[in-house]
């Protein structure tokens, strides 16, 4: 599926069911929060996103610590994983997710090569003393850059249906 009809899917899911999501994006730079809003009446279901694409913002509007930023490095699971829950929790939604990397064949570190992905996805539950459930994927690339952003942007779509339906 590409990633509109993706979308579509999704956007039928949230309305039906009530739910909001967001977006916290580093490399996709705001084209997961782009194709959520390509809907008409995506409004019902989608209420913000935050693109923190330098690792300083990272820190000082998400919370991230640099120390563990730098034990975990800025393109990890744990990253992605606060991302999403910082999102979750600031737009105030019931979903949200959360996406960095490496998408060119330039940077990477050792830790995470260039054409390193992680996403996670943050599900708030009905129980408003519950911890929020996260779900993570890591996607390993040796495309071109828009290549590798368009497969990640589809890759975060899948990743929050799998969990919703």
């Amino acid at each position: 599926m590409t990633a509109e009809e993706l979308n579509i899917k999704l956007a039928g899911i949230l309305v039906k069911k009530r739910l909001t999501i967001g977006t916290c994006e580093s490399c996709t730079g705001g084209r997961i929060a782009s194709i959520l809003t390509s809907i008409d009446g995506a409004s019902r279901y989608f209420k913000g996103s935050i693109v923190t694409y330098a690792t300083e913002l990272k820190t000082k509007l998400l919370g991230i610590k640099p120390e563990q930023i730098e034990k975990h490095d800025v393109v990890s699971s744990y990253v992605a994983k606060k991302m999403a829950l910082s999102a979750l929790s600031i737009l105030e939604t019931d979903i949200a997710i959360g996406i960095t990397g490496y998408a060119g064949a330039t940077g990477g570190s050792e830790i995470s090569p260039s054409g390193t992905i992680w996403i996670a996805a943050a599900f708030k539950g009905k129980d408003p003393c519950a911890k929020p459930k996260v779900y993570t994927k890591v996607l390993h690339f040796s495309g071109s850059r828009l290549e590798n952003l368009s497969t990640a942007v589809s890759a975060a779509l899948q990743l929050v249906l799998r969990y919703l339906v």
